[in-house]
């Protein structure tokens, strides 16, 4: 049995050994290798030479939605649950309820390569013509985008007496004051009607559409994985974070974004391109660096290239403004 450890709870051969001694007798699965990917999920091989993931959550509630959304879709791009040997759909043992899927060989898509970026819209547009109209009891609905965006806020300012010790305290300035001002704008459009508009059309959304979301099979075809995240959503929202993953990719170029623009409605165009201008992709990605066990000298690099790519953003956002006047 072979270990790649990063967790807490999952430190050594024993407790993975435990692990295999009880997928096999509550699931049936009899295990051969198992190695730790990150927090609570494994891959793992079986007897018959099967390759599959295995996800441990502390909660039933998101599971039960997924089994139950992808037993209703009919869609060949989306990684879903896959029962035990024993038929269950879950077990729940050691702390936490266990799920598995099987596992895609192939690559992580990568957004700098435009065949990439294409790809990942295509079949982010049939996921949401796919999943629309799936009635499923007890739906999670979480919270408006801009409210979730909010909570960046409260993350950037927990950050403020590094950034300030570091020397970037200009740079804080500039961040706080721009997602403030363009923050307030977006929460100015009637989510209520966006929000309402899902809920009775029944409209689905993934809910991270980050690029390691998204796996080129070695047979050449693109999968959806972990739905952790899946809501009854406006599917504009995946659009605007979906627009600002592309965007570094794109050196912050207006008309290339345009490119993946998928509505011809001027209101729908000036909804999306303003939420793209909103920075709360950079306070996320700072906020997960600094939080993941950075020394201050790997934080202040970060920091660094953070600033020198401010003044791209800068000017894509005056560029916008342009084309929203």
């Amino acid at each position: 049995m072979t270990t790649n450890v990063n967790s807490n709870k999952f430190r050594d051969d024993s407790i993975l050994n435990r692990l295999a001694s009880f997928l096999y007798h509550e699931g049936g699965l009899i295990v051969t290798q198992v190695k730790q990917i990150k927090d609570r999920v494994f891959k793992v091989w079986t007897n018959e030479g099967e390759s599959l993931i295995l996800k441990g959550k502390p909660s039933l509630t998101g599971l039960v939605q997924q089994w139950d959304f992808f037993q209703e879709i009919e869609s060949a791009f989306i990684c879903k649950f896959t029962p035990f040997p024993n038929g269950k759909r879950m077990l729940h043992g050691l702390g936490f309820y266990w799920v598995i899927t099987p596992f895609i060989e192939g690559e992580q898509m990568c957004f700098d390569k435009p065949e990439d970026r294409h790809d990942v819209l295509e079949v982010l547009k049939l996921f949401h013509k796919d999943a629309e109209g799936i009635e499923l009891p007890n739906p999670i609905l979480r919270q408006p985008l801009y409210a979730r965006w909010n909570g960046r806020i409260e993350k950037l300012e927990k950050m403020r007496p590094l950034m300030q010790q570091l020397g970037y305290h200009a740079f804080y300035k500039d961040l706080l004051y721009m997602t403030h001002h363009k923050l307030n704008r977006f929460k100015a459009i009637d989510w209520h009607l966006f929000e309402a508009d899902a809920v009775e059309k029944l409209k689905w959304i993934h809910g991270d559409v980050a690029s390691h979301n998204f796996i080129r099979g070695i047979n050449g075809k693109v999968y959806m994985i972990d739905f952790d995240l899946l809501s009854l959503s406006p599917p504009i929202y995946e659009y605007i974070q979906l627009g600002q993953r592309f965007l570094p990719s794109l050196t912050w170029d207006v008309s290339s974004l345009m490119s993946y623009c998928i509505w011809e409605d001027e209101q729908m165009i000036q909804t999306w391109l303003l939420g793209i201008t909103v920075p709360s992709d950079l306070i996320r990605d700072l906020w997960y660096f600094i939080n993941g066990n950075r020394n201050v000298k790997e934080i202040d690099s970060y920091l660094d290239r953070l600033t020198n790519s401010w003044y791209h953003r800068l000017e894509f956002v005056e560029h916008v403004e342009e084309m929203l006047r």
